[in-house]
């Protein structure tokens, strides 16, 4: 029904004569489920299946799936989890360094936990952001303590149930 919807609404705008570009943004498509492929295939057959003058321009967001890798042309699909590893670098760097001078831990463990935040990312700032703010409003920085809030924290964000999990992770 949301597919069908959503297709009516493209063909009503393609072929409005005052139209020349539609720019279509779908943000998450690896959340759209069944639909995925609906969509991709829309988008592909767009151009023919519209009668106006408007061309079709699209973004589409995802986490990196099988799924995309075969349905998706190669020179189409940039992976920012490999090209932001800098970036999450950086941020992780800057906000543990503040941590540690705020709660005076050791190198060591800063150094521990830098790598375990990279790693345990992904590439991916939402669960960065979400666990670096419960770091913040962490009182007690014990080695054990933090390695043990930090491993039980879950690392993937795909799912609404681990989604929902880390954004109300409390006890960290």
């Amino acid at each position: 029904m949301l597919f069908r919807s959503l297709k009516k609404i493209l063909e009503a705008i393609a072929n409005d004569p005052a139209i020349t570009a539609i720019y279509f943004v779908i943000d998450g498509l690896d959340r759209c489920g069944v639909h995925a492929l609906e969509f991709l295939q829309l988008i592909s057959k767009g151009p023919g299946l519209f009668t106006g003058k408007a061309s079709l321009r699209c973004i589409i967001s995802s986490r990196p799936s099988d799924f995309l890798n075969r349905n998706m042309q190669p020179e189409c699909v940039i992976d920012l989890s490999k090209e932001n590893r800098q970036d999450i670098d950086t941020v992780v760097k800057s906000r543990m360094k503040s941590f540690q001078e705020l709660h005076k831990f050791p190198d060591d463990l800063r150094d521990e936990i830098e790598k375990l935040l990279r790693e345990r990312s992904d590439g991916m700032f939402l669960w960065l952001s979400l666990v670096l703010d419960r770091l913040h409003d962490l009182t007690i920085w014990d080695e054990m303590i933090v390695k043990e809030k930090l491993q039980s924290i879950p690392f993937d964000v795909r799912s609404e149930e681990h989604t929902s999990e880390l954004q109300s992770h409390h006890d960290l």
